[in-house]
């Protein structure tokens, strides 16, 4: 069964400056950890894990009727999860954002079974299998996401990790800019 989650992806066109410095954000850290590549980078709204196939067919009929409005925020700070051991660049909540978030988890749970016990914490992981990085500024950088996606991390055998896929986007709804 392939592990599924939505997110937003930073490889939107409108936030490609952004997404440089966060690449660049990300190497200067990279002595904590081991970088997550490039083209995985992207803010996670709900983690679905292993995923049946027609499980899949039904997020996927259902994530279509979610009517959201685009997402405005800007970086915050780089933090730290211990258990997993991931540096992270957080996310300013922004309207919208979290109640996407929600929407997605509760919808998932519906379907999977499964539950989402931790709060939702808006971010982009950048290291993985790391250390607690030294503190450090970092500089706002605005984000605008125009569409959520769902991705299937499959292995990549070229890299030795996991290679993120959009299987796919739904649009957010201009009209409603931070709105669920």
């Amino acid at each position: 069964m392939p592990r599924l989650f939505f997110a937003l992806d930073l490889a939107e066109k409108q936030n490609l400056s952004a997404r440089k410095e966060i690449v660049a954000l990300k190497a200067q850290l990279s002595e904590a950890g081991k970088p997550v590549q490039d083209n995985n980078l992207h803010l996670t709204l709900a983690f679905l894990g292993n995923v049946s196939a027609q499980h899949t067919s039904r997020l996927r009929k259902q994530a279509t009727s979610i009517k959201a409005g685009i997402i405005e925020t800007m970086t915050s700070q780089v933090g730290y999860f211990d258990k997993p051991g991931a540096v992270w660049l957080g996310l300013d909540p922004a309207p919208g954002l979290t109640s996407l978030a929600d929407t997605l988890q509760s919808l998932s749970a519906s379907i999977t079974g499964q539950q989402f016990e931790q709060a939702y914490v808006p971010h982009i992981t950048l290291l993985r299998n790391a250390s607690t990085p030294q503190p450090i500024s970092v500089k706002p950088l605005s984000l605008t996401f125009r569409r959520f996606g769902l991705f299937v991390s499959e292995p990549d055998p070229e890299r030795k990790g996991a290679r993120y896929q959009c299987l796919q986007h739904w649009p957010l709804n201009e009209g409603h800019i931070g709105e669920i």
